[in-house]
């Protein structure tokens, strides 16, 4: 659960920090972020499971409190005080609705599998 937290943590900074490169190096910091993801992915089952262990479940989620705010500290001062925003203001709405489809067909089709199974129409999206 933690590598999954830890990941979700390094793409939410993916974001924000590709602002901050120009384009010619943004190449670089994907590369970068990539490589976190790795350390991230191949680390957090194992830091992880030694927090649980060591201090319980709970901890796998306030982890990220401490970890959230020296982030912010450490990034947040480097990043450009305006951003370019895009010329549309409303968010894509087929697209959001599609989406929330979609998972949630996903979402229904694995809860249910067991009991429909993986042969019956239902579970189809």
């Amino acid at each position: 659960m933690a590598h999954f937290r830890a990941g979700d943590g390094i793409r939410g900074i993916g974001a924000l920090v590709l602002d901050a490169f120009p384009k010619r190096m943004r190449s670089t910091a994907v590369g970068a972020m990539g490589a976190a993801g790795g350390v991230a992915a191949a680390l957090g089952p194992l830091v992880g499971g030694a927090l649980v262990e060591a201090l319980g479940w709970r901890w796998a989620f306030f982890c990220n409190v401490p970890v959230g705010i020296v982030v912010l500290a450490l990034v947040g001062p480097r990043l450009p005080a305006n951003r370019v925003h895009s010329a549309r203001k409303t968010p894509d709405l087929l697209g959001v609705l599609l989406l929330m489809f979609g998972v949630g067909s996903l979402a229904l089709a694995i809860v249910q599998s067991d009991d429909w199974g993986f042969g019956d129409n239902r579970g189809h999206a």
